[in-house]
Protein backbone atom coordinates (compact mmCIF):
# COMPACT_ATOMS: atom_id res chain seq x y z
CA UNK A 1 0.00 0.00 0.00
CA UNK A 2 1.45 3.58 -0.93
CA UNK A 3 1.81 6.08 1.60
CA UNK A 4 -0.43 8.90 1.96
CA UNK A 5 0.43 12.32 1.05
CA UNK A 6 -0.73 14.83 3.42
CA UNK A 7 -0.55 18.44 2.62
CA UNK A 8 -0.88 20.33 5.78
CA UNK A 9 -1.31 24.32 4.10
CA UNK A 10 -0.97 26.40 7.01
CA UNK A 11 -1.94 30.62 6.76
CA UNK A 12 0.66 32.62 8.47
CA UNK A 13 0.30 35.63 9.77
CA UNK A 14 -2.70 35.38 11.54
CA UNK A 15 -4.20 37.80 14.36
CA UNK A 16 -3.17 41.54 13.30
CA UNK A 17 -5.67 42.59 11.05
CA UNK A 18 -8.79 41.75 9.11
CA UNK A 19 -7.72 42.53 5.72
CA UNK A 20 -5.78 38.82 6.11
CA UNK A 21 -7.81 37.56 8.52
CA UNK A 22 -10.93 37.17 6.84
CA UNK A 23 -9.09 35.79 4.36
CA UNK A 24 -7.95 32.94 6.37
CA UNK A 25 -10.89 32.57 7.95
CA UNK A 26 -12.89 32.04 4.72
CA UNK A 27 -10.41 29.48 3.52
CA UNK A 28 -10.38 27.68 6.77
CA UNK A 29 -14.48 27.51 6.55
CA UNK A 30 -14.36 26.31 2.98
CA UNK A 31 -11.60 23.19 3.91
CA UNK A 32 -8.84 24.71 2.10
CA UNK A 33 -5.99 26.19 4.80
CA UNK A 34 -6.13 23.40 7.35
CA UNK A 35 -3.18 25.04 10.17
CA UNK A 36 -2.93 28.42 11.46
CA UNK A 37 0.45 30.32 12.62
CA UNK A 38 -0.49 33.33 15.23
CA UNK A 39 0.95 36.39 16.52
CA UNK A 40 0.74 36.70 20.11
CA UNK A 41 1.29 40.08 19.87
CA UNK A 42 -1.36 40.88 17.76
CA UNK A 43 -4.74 42.25 19.18
CA UNK A 44 -7.20 39.73 20.54
CA UNK A 45 -5.54 37.29 18.58
CA UNK A 46 -5.46 34.41 21.05
CA UNK A 47 -8.91 34.94 21.60
CA UNK A 48 -9.68 35.05 18.06
CA UNK A 49 -7.84 31.93 17.23
CA UNK A 50 -9.16 30.17 19.69
CA UNK A 51 -12.52 30.35 18.60
CA UNK A 52 -11.35 29.17 15.23
CA UNK A 53 -9.98 25.98 17.17
CA UNK A 54 -13.79 25.40 18.49
CA UNK A 55 -15.54 26.15 15.56
CA UNK A 56 -13.34 24.26 12.83
CA UNK A 57 -10.79 22.23 15.10
CA UNK A 58 -7.97 23.91 12.85
CA UNK A 59 -4.62 23.43 13.69
CA UNK A 60 -3.30 26.15 15.56
CA UNK A 61 0.80 27.12 16.06
CA UNK A 62 2.38 30.25 17.06
CA UNK A 63 4.07 32.43 14.85
CA UNK A 64 6.54 33.59 17.06
CA UNK A 65 8.23 37.30 16.15
CA UNK A 66 10.98 39.59 17.32
CA UNK A 67 10.72 41.96 13.95
CA UNK A 68 7.54 42.85 13.86
CA UNK A 69 4.75 44.60 16.30
CA UNK A 70 5.87 45.37 19.79
CA UNK A 71 8.05 42.87 22.37
CA UNK A 72 5.99 40.87 24.65
CA UNK A 73 8.18 40.75 27.63
CA UNK A 74 8.97 43.07 29.54
CA UNK A 75 12.34 42.35 30.59
CA UNK A 76 13.40 41.72 26.96
CA UNK A 77 14.35 45.36 25.95
CA UNK A 78 17.48 44.19 23.74
CA UNK A 79 15.40 42.56 20.83
CA UNK A 80 13.56 46.49 20.90
CA UNK A 81 14.32 49.50 19.18
CA UNK A 82 15.76 51.98 21.64
CA UNK A 83 13.74 53.43 24.57
CA UNK A 84 10.54 51.43 22.84
CA UNK A 85 8.62 48.31 22.88
CA UNK A 86 8.90 48.00 19.05
CA UNK A 87 10.69 45.13 17.62
CA UNK A 88 13.49 45.84 15.44
CA UNK A 89 12.74 45.54 11.91
CA UNK A 90 13.43 42.82 9.59
CA UNK A 91 14.75 45.02 7.18
CA UNK A 92 18.64 45.50 7.77
CA UNK A 93 18.94 43.47 10.97
CA UNK A 94 20.64 40.40 9.40
CA UNK A 95 19.99 37.28 10.18
CA UNK A 96 22.15 37.52 12.78
CA UNK A 97 19.68 39.70 15.28
CA UNK A 98 19.02 37.41 17.55
CA UNK A 99 22.59 35.82 18.44
CA UNK A 100 22.96 40.11 19.50
CA UNK A 101 20.17 39.81 22.39
CA UNK A 102 21.59 40.24 25.93
CA UNK A 103 21.61 37.22 28.28
CA UNK A 104 18.11 35.56 28.32
CA UNK A 105 16.21 38.01 26.09
CA UNK A 106 15.52 36.12 23.79
CA UNK A 107 14.37 33.41 25.88
CA UNK A 108 12.35 34.88 28.01
CA UNK A 109 10.42 36.78 25.03
CA UNK A 110 9.80 33.97 23.32
CA UNK A 111 8.03 32.20 26.64
CA UNK A 112 6.41 35.26 27.31
CA UNK A 113 5.01 35.25 23.50
CA UNK A 114 3.90 31.11 24.83
CA UNK A 115 2.06 32.50 28.05
CA UNK A 116 -0.44 34.31 25.87
CA UNK A 117 -1.47 31.32 24.47
CA UNK A 118 -1.23 29.64 28.08
CA UNK A 119 -3.29 32.48 29.68
CA UNK A 120 -6.53 31.78 26.80
CA UNK A 121 -6.14 27.64 27.95
CA UNK A 122 -4.76 26.98 23.89
CA UNK A 123 -2.92 24.28 23.07
CA UNK A 124 0.47 25.21 20.67
CA UNK A 125 0.25 22.17 18.16
CA UNK A 126 3.13 23.53 15.82
CA UNK A 127 5.84 26.58 16.17
CA UNK A 128 6.91 28.99 13.54
CA UNK A 129 9.68 32.04 13.56
CA UNK A 130 8.44 35.34 11.36
CA UNK A 131 10.83 35.77 8.85
CA UNK A 132 12.18 32.53 9.46
CA UNK A 133 14.59 35.11 11.83
CA UNK A 134 15.19 32.02 14.84
CA UNK A 135 15.56 29.37 12.05
CA UNK A 136 18.80 31.04 11.01
CA UNK A 137 21.02 31.99 13.71
CA UNK A 138 22.97 29.28 16.00
CA UNK A 139 21.20 31.15 18.85
CA UNK A 140 18.53 31.39 18.13
CA UNK A 141 17.49 28.22 16.84
CA UNK A 142 18.92 26.22 20.07
CA UNK A 143 16.75 28.64 22.18
CA UNK A 144 14.06 27.88 20.33
CA UNK A 145 14.23 24.47 20.05
CA UNK A 146 14.88 24.53 24.12
CA UNK A 147 11.71 26.90 24.48
CA UNK A 148 9.61 24.29 22.37
CA UNK A 149 11.19 21.16 24.40
CA UNK A 150 10.42 23.00 27.82
CA UNK A 151 6.50 23.84 26.76
CA UNK A 152 5.89 20.23 25.23
CA UNK A 153 7.56 18.86 28.81
CA UNK A 154 4.90 21.07 31.06
CA UNK A 155 1.90 20.11 28.75
CA UNK A 156 2.72 16.46 28.02
CA UNK A 157 0.53 14.92 31.02
CA UNK A 158 -2.83 17.31 29.59
CA UNK A 159 -5.60 14.66 28.28
CA UNK A 160 -5.13 15.16 24.47
CA UNK A 161 -2.01 16.60 24.67
CA UNK A 162 0.53 15.73 21.25
CA UNK A 163 4.29 17.19 21.34
CA UNK A 164 4.10 20.47 18.87
CA UNK A 165 5.88 20.04 16.17
CA UNK A 166 7.97 22.13 14.63
CA UNK A 167 8.16 23.96 10.68
CA UNK A 168 10.73 22.22 8.61
CA UNK A 169 13.63 24.21 7.02
CA UNK A 170 13.74 25.12 3.55
CA UNK A 171 17.05 22.72 2.32
CA UNK A 172 15.10 19.79 2.20
CA UNK A 173 13.10 20.90 -0.40
CA UNK A 174 16.18 22.54 -2.06
CA UNK A 175 18.24 19.22 -1.85
CA UNK A 176 15.48 17.01 -3.43
CA UNK A 177 13.56 19.41 -5.21
CA UNK A 178 14.78 19.00 -9.49
CA UNK A 179 11.69 20.35 -11.17
CA UNK A 180 12.16 23.86 -8.66
CA UNK A 181 8.38 22.99 -7.65
CA UNK A 182 8.51 23.05 -4.13
CA UNK A 183 10.85 25.95 -3.21
CA UNK A 184 13.31 28.48 -4.71
CA UNK A 185 11.20 31.23 -3.72
CA UNK A 186 12.34 34.67 -3.45
CA UNK A 187 11.88 33.51 0.78
CA UNK A 188 14.43 31.74 0.13
CA UNK A 189 16.71 34.60 -0.77
CA UNK A 190 15.24 36.65 1.88
CA UNK A 191 15.51 34.86 5.07
CA UNK A 192 16.19 31.27 4.53
CA UNK A 193 19.26 31.40 2.20
CA UNK A 194 21.90 28.27 1.75
CA UNK A 195 24.52 30.63 1.60
CA UNK A 196 23.71 33.57 4.45
CA UNK A 197 23.25 30.58 7.03
CA UNK A 198 26.25 28.28 5.95
CA UNK A 199 28.29 31.65 6.35
CA UNK A 200 27.22 32.16 9.82
CA UNK A 201 27.29 28.66 11.14
CA UNK A 202 30.90 27.46 9.61
CA UNK A 203 32.17 30.61 10.19
CA UNK A 204 31.06 31.11 13.93
CA UNK A 205 30.54 27.62 14.88
CA UNK A 206 31.39 24.69 12.71
CA UNK A 207 34.62 25.60 11.07
CA UNK A 208 34.44 21.94 9.03
CA UNK A 209 31.32 22.62 7.02
CA UNK A 210 31.78 23.48 4.09
CA UNK A 211 28.46 22.27 1.69
CA UNK A 212 24.90 23.58 1.87
CA UNK A 213 24.33 20.08 2.33
CA UNK A 214 26.66 19.23 5.35
CA UNK A 215 25.06 22.73 7.09
CA UNK A 216 21.23 20.73 6.30
CA UNK A 217 22.56 17.79 8.06
CA UNK A 218 23.76 19.50 10.62
CA UNK A 219 21.01 21.91 11.27
CA UNK A 220 18.21 18.92 10.69
CA UNK A 221 20.89 16.82 13.41
CA UNK A 222 20.29 19.45 15.65
CA UNK A 223 16.62 19.81 15.66
CA UNK A 224 15.85 15.94 15.59
CA UNK A 225 18.17 15.55 18.65
CA UNK A 226 15.96 17.25 20.80
CA UNK A 227 13.41 15.06 20.23
CA UNK A 228 11.15 17.60 18.24
CA UNK A 229 9.78 16.40 15.07
CA UNK A 230 8.69 18.14 11.80
CA UNK A 231 6.74 17.78 8.66
CA UNK A 232 8.82 15.80 5.85
CA UNK A 233 8.88 18.87 3.49
CA UNK A 234 8.35 22.56 3.42
CA UNK A 235 6.92 23.63 0.66
CA UNK A 236 6.88 27.62 -0.03
CA UNK A 237 6.72 28.33 -3.79
CA UNK A 238 3.62 30.61 -4.13
CA UNK A 239 5.62 32.92 -2.12
CA UNK A 240 6.86 33.83 -5.78
CA UNK A 241 4.60 32.09 -7.84
CA UNK A 242 0.96 32.28 -6.87
CA UNK A 243 -0.77 30.64 -9.61
CA UNK A 244 -2.51 27.30 -11.00
CA UNK A 245 0.70 25.73 -12.71
CA UNK A 246 2.61 25.97 -9.41
CA UNK A 247 -0.25 23.74 -7.71
CA UNK A 248 0.18 21.01 -10.56
CA UNK A 249 3.48 20.90 -10.62
CA UNK A 250 3.40 20.72 -6.43
CA UNK A 251 0.95 18.00 -6.68
CA UNK A 252 3.00 15.95 -9.34
CA UNK A 253 6.28 16.53 -8.59
CA UNK A 254 6.23 16.47 -4.51
CA UNK A 255 8.91 13.74 -3.49
CA UNK A 256 7.65 10.10 -3.06
CA UNK A 257 9.70 9.46 -0.52
CA UNK A 258 10.14 10.85 3.30
CA UNK A 259 12.48 13.31 4.29
CA UNK A 260 15.63 10.33 4.64
CA UNK A 261 16.78 13.25 7.63
CA UNK A 262 14.00 13.03 9.90
CA UNK A 263 13.79 10.16 12.55
CA UNK A 264 10.15 8.72 11.66
CA UNK A 265 10.58 5.01 12.18
CA UNK A 266 7.41 3.47 12.22
CA UNK A 267 5.29 6.57 10.38
CA UNK A 268 4.67 5.35 6.65
CA UNK A 269 2.69 9.11 5.56
CA UNK A 270 4.76 11.53 3.61
CA UNK A 271 3.86 14.68 5.14
CA UNK A 272 4.12 18.35 3.12
CA UNK A 273 3.65 21.87 5.05
CA UNK A 274 2.43 24.04 1.92
CA UNK A 275 2.64 27.62 3.36
CA UNK A 276 0.26 30.48 2.14
CA UNK A 277 0.22 34.19 2.94
CA UNK A 278 -3.68 35.68 2.40
CA UNK A 279 -5.58 38.52 2.45
CA UNK A 280 -8.10 39.76 0.64
CA UNK A 281 -8.44 43.20 -1.09
CA UNK A 282 -12.49 44.82 -1.93
CA UNK A 283 -12.45 46.31 -5.04
CA UNK A 284 -13.29 49.87 -3.71
CA UNK A 285 -10.12 49.76 -1.27
CA UNK A 286 -9.11 53.34 -1.83
CA UNK A 287 -12.10 54.57 -0.57
CA UNK A 288 -13.01 51.92 2.01
CA UNK A 289 -12.69 53.54 5.22
CA UNK A 290 -12.81 50.11 7.13
CA UNK A 291 -9.89 48.79 5.04
CA UNK A 292 -7.56 51.49 5.03
CA UNK A 293 -7.69 51.82 8.70
CA UNK A 294 -7.31 47.79 8.45
CA UNK A 295 -4.32 48.91 6.00
CA UNK A 296 -3.23 51.29 8.85
CA UNK A 297 -2.76 48.69 11.28
CA UNK A 298 -0.58 46.40 9.56
CA UNK A 299 1.72 49.01 8.60
CA UNK A 300 1.89 50.01 12.30
CA UNK A 301 2.53 46.58 13.16
CA UNK A 302 5.92 45.98 10.09
CA UNK A 303 7.27 43.47 8.62
CA UNK A 304 3.87 41.88 7.32
CA UNK A 305 2.60 43.74 3.91
CA UNK A 306 6.24 46.11 3.48
CA UNK A 307 8.10 42.79 2.38
CA UNK A 308 5.31 41.02 1.39
CA UNK A 309 2.51 42.88 -0.76
CA UNK A 310 -0.92 42.94 -0.08
CA UNK A 311 -1.66 42.19 -3.22
CA UNK A 312 0.42 39.17 -3.58
CA UNK A 313 -1.53 37.89 -0.84
CA UNK A 314 -4.75 38.41 -2.48
CA UNK A 315 -3.08 36.16 -5.37
CA UNK A 316 -2.62 33.76 -3.24
CA UNK A 317 -6.31 33.85 -1.75
CA UNK A 318 -7.83 33.74 -4.91
CA UNK A 319 -5.98 30.76 -6.57
CA UNK A 320 -6.55 28.60 -3.24
CA UNK A 321 -9.63 29.15 -3.29
CA UNK A 322 -10.26 28.66 -6.80
CA UNK A 323 -7.97 25.39 -8.02
CA UNK A 324 -6.54 23.72 -4.48
CA UNK A 325 -8.76 20.94 -3.62
CA UNK A 326 -8.40 20.53 -7.33
CA UNK A 327 -5.19 19.14 -7.39
CA UNK A 328 -4.98 18.64 -3.16
CA UNK A 329 -7.89 16.71 -1.35
CA UNK A 330 -8.26 13.94 -4.43
CA UNK A 331 -6.52 10.36 -5.04
CA UNK A 332 -3.48 9.86 -2.80
CA UNK A 333 -3.11 13.72 -2.19
CA UNK A 334 -4.80 14.46 1.45
CA UNK A 335 -5.34 18.01 3.06
CA UNK A 336 -4.23 17.33 7.24
CA UNK A 337 -3.46 18.88 9.84
CA UNK A 338 -0.65 19.04 12.69
CA UNK A 339 -2.43 16.31 14.53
Amino acid sequence: MLPQQKFIVVADDYGVSSIIDNAIEKLIANGIVTAVAVFANGPDSIKKAKQLKEQYNVSIGIHFTITSGDRVSEESYSLSKRNSKKNKSFRGIGTQHPDKAKDNHLELELFAQIKKFEDEDLIIEFFSDHHGILSNTFKGLITMLNVIKKYNQKHKEKVGFKAAKIRNPIFVSQIVDKPNCLSHSNMYKIARSGKIFRNIFRKKYLSKISTTLDTLKAFLKIIYSESIDTPDYFIDKFYDNANEDSLKCISVHVPQTKNEFRNSEGLTDITYELIVHLATIPANHETNKEYQKELTKLIRFRGVCDNYPLEQRDLEFKVLESHLLTYIGKSNLISYDFT
